[in-house]
């Protein structure tokens, strides 16, 4: 038998069943599947329980297979079909009463049944079809004065029975989202009917056909694949989604909602053109055709929406768009303004597709100029098909639109391992090629084509001239605001990636300034990429300063968002990446840091903060890894970009940085002064390395001017001026004791103010334990316990070697001549001074020859 042929039979339009024969009866539930959260509710006993579902929901199924459960000698089930009323409206209290009759008992009111313990089920199947019996209320009253009896109505839509019988007695209703099937028991149905479906191929199913039985059986009848098994699911559904319409008598304009994904209340009133838009609307849903929804896009909502399932609605969608397709057309263009006008999460997606649908260019271009960034980042398949079908002559008049199709077409291979750099890359190079044909472009239009071309220069290495083409284009485009132009979505994006600009340039301030305007402009949307990636990078701007508390801050604005759906999530999120793994490597907390590190990657992935990416590997490594391994992945991550991008700005700072604090700890301070001296000098995150250098050396004179002058400069960041000042007090003698307890104590106060700790493991044990003890104020015990547990960062022999003047000078000297007496005469001493210098500084240096003296002092820094 076909799954056609059996749902004809279980809907009364074939063969009949025989009121009396319980053998008839059973066959009904051929094949048999076990639906135990839904038999256990028919267990619960109600007078009356409702079965509301589509045809071929599986409500007679229910019902029989129920029923074949229960004991044989115990329950008397009494069959009446909606199609044998028809025929004679009187016929069934007549049928009843002989089924009753059947069992010994009788209709007569009070006294059913002299056996209380035999249950009597009166089912009245397939209600809709035999109109409204006037004896229902008779029958109700039977059941009300009657323990042992139990009506059971099988209805397609909610039917007037259920109404009176809540009046009376007690009533149970098992409505349309209850029958459907969920994914397990259409793995078991597929099984019982000898296919063996996965769990994925059945959620595929539910999700087609809303778990509508009917549907679901001929497509696993005949076989999960194949075109024949989906046109005989198509033709099931037009047949049956028709009559289904019809008989919840709702009006055929209600099929236009169809066209929308989401059918919201407000939505059905305002645009269902119907005298009673909530009496269809709750038509609607009681229906069974569509699907409650509580939750949009993570926001729960106070009403649920309506949606119908993705075949369900294509069925529909086809019929409406075939019958009148000018209407079609008209209500995509009221959907599309409606959603532009409601500005809700969403709301945008939807406004675009309906104003294509509709060929309304207008409306598209007005989407587009107030939501234009959130339209950029949405998953690759969202609108590739929709912007296919735009003409190319529409798509020149809107060459942001044109850039973005581009872009596409390269998003669609692109992966999100290299941050999707090459999308990136199509943006910009479209971006750069328009720009060079605009001559009076529309205001979003240009700053959409502004931003494109300022990318594609620092993609360049261009850094500088981005940011003059940036300030020239936001003057342009200032100058349009203030003329009327209004202020376009993508203006957020114009800012953003000007802030991005000025942080590859090592502009703090600059970056912030812009970065803080973008925010100005930010959306309610929790898939706002643009604040969201606007937030990332304020986190990480504040947590490379030390910021602690303005670093946190951004990050918890960060995670309001939620863009794991966009295709451009990584690079959303690199920012607050970095910014998590300083703040953990910070606290000393290597196991926080590492989740941050795999995700982001060694900063070989062509990102344009991969420097950053760099310096946080190369930090954590100087701490917690081998500081040799760590210099040579810095190579190679640096290796993998172009010099271009690696030899000037906030990169080069970064890397010549990191470089040197990994060769002091590899006890090669030699070549760390060499970086150093090739860096700009004015670069204040450059102080801490030379200053330790100096220590290094003995040359604590210039150690601390060094640390000095760092500690005047505006630009030096809270965490260097908290190491700086470690350092001070680690260069003062003992005679400076109390100057050193007040520097250190300084120390601790920004500590206090920021809870950073890592810079106090870079000390020596004894220097930190003698700084400690100059003063009363203490940090926490479990900053201090994490402190001591933190291996040395760099050697401590460096440290305890300290040159005089004239020891310098004599080893100095050493480098150039081999005889003490030529050392004395050139520097107009005896020869018993030099001797006596000598012997200290290779005691100092604990060596015993010339060539040992100079290979040794050359290692920690002594001599260039």
């Amino acid at each position: 038998m076909t799954a056609g042929a059996s749902y004809e039979r279980r809907t009364g339009q074939g063969t009949n069943a025989d009121t009396g024969s319980r053998a008839e009866l059973l066959r009904l539930a051929k094949p048999v599947l076990r639906r135990p959260r839904l038999e256990t509710r028919l267990d619960l006993g109600a007078p009356v329980t409702v079965v509301r579902g589509l045809p071929g929901a599986g409500k007679t199924i229910l019902i029989a297979e129920w029923l074949k459960q229960q004991p044989s000698d115990r329950t008397v089930p009494v069959w009446l079909r909606g199609g044998d009323w028809t025929e004679n409206q009187n016929s069934r209290l007549n049928q009843a009463a002989a089924g009753f009759e059947a069992a010994g008992l009788s209709l007569s009111v009070p006294g059913f049944g002299a056996n209380e313990d035999v249950e009597v089920v009166l089912v009245l199947d397939d209600l809709d079809a035999g109109g409204e019996p006037s004896e229902i209320g008779d029958l109700l009253e039977v059941v009300e004065k009657n323990r042992n009896l139990r009506l059971i109505v099988g209805a397609r839509r909610r039917h007037p029975v259920e109404v009176t019988a809540t009046r009376s007695v007690e009533t149970l209703a098992i409505g349309p989202d209850e029958l459907a099937l969920d994914v397990s028991e259409v793995v078991d149905l597929a099984h019982l009917m000898g296919t063996e479906l996965t769990s994925d191929g059945a959620e595929t199913l539910v999700q087609a056909f809303g778990g509508w039985t009917a549907p679901i059986r001929l497509v696993i009848e005949a076989g999960t694949e194949g075109a024949g098994a989906l046109r005989a699911a198509d033709d099931y559904l037009r047949s049956a989604v028709v009559q289904a319409f019809a008989d919840h008598q709702l009006p055929e304009t209600v099929m236009r909602f169809s066209l929308t994904e989401r059918i919201s209340r407000g939505i059905f009133r305002e645009l269902a053109d119907t005298a009673d838009p909530d009496r269809h609307f709750g038509g609607l849903d009681a229906s069974g055709l569509t699907q409650r929804r509580y939750e949009d896009n993570g926001r729960a909502l106070s009403l649920p929406t309506l949606t119908f399932p993705a075949a369900v609605g294509a069925a529909i969608q086809d019929l409406y768009t075939e019958r009148h397709p000018e209407e079609a057309q008209k209500f995509h263009r009221r959907l599309a303004r409606w959603s532009l006008d409601h500005d809700e999460p969403g709301n945008e997606v939807a406004a675009i597709h309906h104003a294509v649908l509709a060929h309304d260019w207008p409306t598209a271009e007005e989407v587009w100029f107030h939501h234009g960034t959130s339209l950029m980042m949405q998953p690759v398949g969202t609108f590739e098909d929709m912007l296919d079908s735009i003409p190319g002559d529409v798509l020149e008049t809107y060459p942001s639109v044109a850039i973005y199709r581009r872009a596409l077409d390269i998003a669609n291979d692109d992966s999100d391992l290299d941050g999707r750099m090459a999308t990136v890359r199509s943006y910009f190079e479209a971006s750069s090629q328009v720009m060079a044909t605009l001559e009076q472009p529309l205001l979003v239009e240009l700053i959409v084509v502004c931003t494109g071309h300022l990318i594609g220069l620092r993609l360049l290495g261009r850094f500088d001239d981005s940011d003059q083409f940036a300030e020239e284009q936001g003057a342009r485009i200032d100058r349009q605001i203030e003329a009327g132009g209004g202020r376009p979505d993508v203006l957020r994006w114009f800012y953003l990636q000007w802030g991005l600009t000025r942080t590859l340039l090592g502009d703090r301030r600059g970056s912030l300034l812009r970065y803080r305007r973008c925010w100005e402009y930010r959306r309610t949307s929790k898939s706002d990429w643009v604040s969201s990636n606007t937030a990332a990078n304020l986190a990480m701007t504040y947590a490379l300063s030390g910021d602690t508390a303005q670093a946190d801050h951004w990050l918890e604005r960060h995670r309001e968002f939620d863009t794991s759906h966009l295709w451009g999530d990584y690079l959303v999120g690199v920012g607050a990446h970095i910014a998590e793994g300083m703040l953990a490597l910070d606290r000393l907390d290597p196991t926080a840091v590492r989740p941050h590190l795999d995700h982001l990657g060694d900063g070989s992935i062509p990102v344009e903060l991969w420097a950053f990416v760099a310096f946080l590997h190369a930090q954590y490594g100087l701490h917690f890894g081998n500081p040799a391994a760590t210099l040579a992945s810095l190579d190679a991550a640096q290796q993998s970009h172009d010099d271009s991008l690696s030899d000037k700005g906030m990169a080069a700072r970064l890397l010549a940085r990191a470089r040197a604090d990994l060769l002091i700890a590899s006890g090669d301070p030699r070549r760390a002064r060499q970086i150093l001296e090739e860096s700009s000098s004015d670069q204040p995150m450059l102080a801490v390395p030379a200053t330790r250098i100096h220590l290094l050396a003995g040359d604590d004179t210039t150690a601390r001017r060094v640390a000095d002058e760092a500690l005047a400069r505006p630009g030096i960041t809270t965490r260097d001026r908290l190491e700086l000042l470690l350092l001070q007090a680690a260069a003062l003698p003992a005679e400076e004791d109390a100057l050193a307890g007040r520097m250190f104590l300084s120390a601790l106060g920004v500590y206090r103010a920021t809870g950073i700790i890592r810079p106090f493991a870079t000390l020596g044990t004894a220097v930190r334990g003698g700084l400690f003890a100059l003063v009363d104020d203490a940090m926490a015990p479990a900053d201090r316990a994490r402190i001591a547990a933190q291996p040395a960062v760099y050697p401590d022999e460096g440290l305890s070697i300290r040159l005089s003047r004239q020891e310098q000078a004599v080893l100095a000297s050493l480098q150039h001549y081999a005889s003490r007496q030529d050392i004395a005469n050139q520097m107009y001493v005896s020869v018993n001074t030099v001797k006596t210098h000598l012997n200290s500084v290779y005691r100092k240096l604990g060596t015993s020859t010339r060539d040992q003296a100079l290979s040794k002092a050359r290692q920690l820094g002594l001599l260039p």
